[in-house]
């Protein structure tokens, strides 16, 4: 596992056997591209029934996963739908090849407040229009029989979804201080 930021990001090693070549290079040009997008903004709040669905419960995002599913197509690159993840939430692409995704969810709440569920527990939830920091990131995950007996190019597709993305986020004025980097190895 890759720790970055808040996020917690799975590497598909696969059933205790070592990466070849092949699966190393791709690794190596995945983290080269710049893929991950870091932001702030006020527009994607906590949802208020989005702590129903959460693993974690500073792990939100489904508001950003959800304008990311329905403006994508808009930008030429094909969504089918959004699902919570232990670190924050998925957003399916259609690719024929092998799973490709969009990772988002929120860093940080800059302003939250404090407050407790119908069971007693505490929940964090952002104070209203408060500005929070985002990340999002592309990954391609071919499956494990995909890297065992040929080489998948997973850049093409990772790099026109990187591009769509880049276009969807710069072309949105609600999305402030925007930088791209590459995941560390």
């Amino acid at each position: 596992m890759l720790a970055h930021g808040s996020f917690c990001f799975r590497l598909p090693v696969g059933l205790g056997f070592h990466w070849g070549i092949a699966e190393r290079e791709s690794l190596l040009l995945h983290w080269k591209m710049n893929n991950t997008a870091e932001f702030k903004s006020t527009a994607f709040p906590k949802q208020p029934d989005e702590d129903e669905e959460l693993v974690n419960p500073h792990c939100w995002g489904r508001g950003l996963a959800e304008w990311i599913r329905v403006q994508l197509p808009k930008h030429g690159i094909e969504t089918k739908d959004i699902l919570c993840e232990d670190w924050g939430w998925v957003v399916n692409l259609k690719n024929e090849g092998f799973p490709l995704w969009i990772g988002c969810g929120v860093r940080t709440g800059l302003d939250e407040e404090k407050s407790e569920n119908d069971d007693g527990e505490a929940r964090t939830r952002p104070a209203p229009n408060a500005l929070c920091e985002f990340s999002v990131f592309v990954t391609a995950e071919p499956g494990f029989f995909q890297r065992l007996f040929k080489r998948v190019d997973t850049k093409p597709a990772t790099q026109q979804a990187v591009e769509a993305l880049h276009r969807l986020l710069e072309s949105s004025t609600e999305i402030q201080d925007l930088q791209w980097s590459s995941m560390p190895p």
